[in-house]
């Protein structure tokens, strides 16, 4: 009986502290804070423009998630908007994460509004975030062959919701929208 007890004193202790850890944890981050630095990192790697206008929020429980408030992506080395949003918010699985595997509850966007176009040569203003890349991506340099991976991350998503939203296509060549 006394070992039982001493485990629940010793579960409860450690829910409390990672209750507390938790609670410092959101009333003293505020992701606010690094809009400017998402921005400047989203430019630098893909060329683009991030604003960031609404706030960005944190949830804890029942999930860990996040919700952005209006934002917009410009084309590539373009002041042309080439998507914005009114909410989007996504939410992880607290449990799956322990054993190193992301599962996305939910992602809720709300108000997506993409234009997507392909230009004369067939070429997409996506091509580079879908991965196709631009000038340097023929160029890649050859991956190291004794480089190890360490801690692959497994990515699970359970579900997308998507509301009032729009997307447009104009194809350059032919001028079909």
């Amino acid at each position: 009986m006394k070992v039982l007890k001493y485990v629940l004193l010793a579960v409860g202790g450690v829910v409390v502290l990672v209750a507390a850890a938790i609670a410092v944890v959101f009333a003293t981050f505020d992701p606010n804070k690094y809009k400017s630095e998402l921005s400047r990192v989203v430019k630098e790697k893909t060329g683009r423009t991030l604003a960031i206008e609404g706030k960005i929020g944190l949830s804890f429980f029942p999930s860990i998630g996040v919700a952005v408030g209006k934002t917009s992506l410009s084309e590539r080395n373009s002041d042309k908007t080439f998507a914005r949003i009114d909410v989007a918010k996504v939410s992880l699985a607290l449990l799956p994460l322990l054993s190193k595997q992301v599962v996305v509850d939910r992602v809720t966007l709300s108000g997506l509004n993409v234009d997507l176009a392909q230009d004369k040569s067939g070429k997409t203003n996506f091509s580079d975030l879908a991965g196709a890349g631009g000038p340097s991506a023929s160029a890649k340099a050859p991956e190291p062959k004794s480089a190890p991976q360490r801690g692959a991350v497994q990515l699970d998503i359970a579900g997308v919701e998507v509301r009032a939203s729009s997307a447009t296509w104009r194809d350059e060549a032919t001028g079909n929208r």
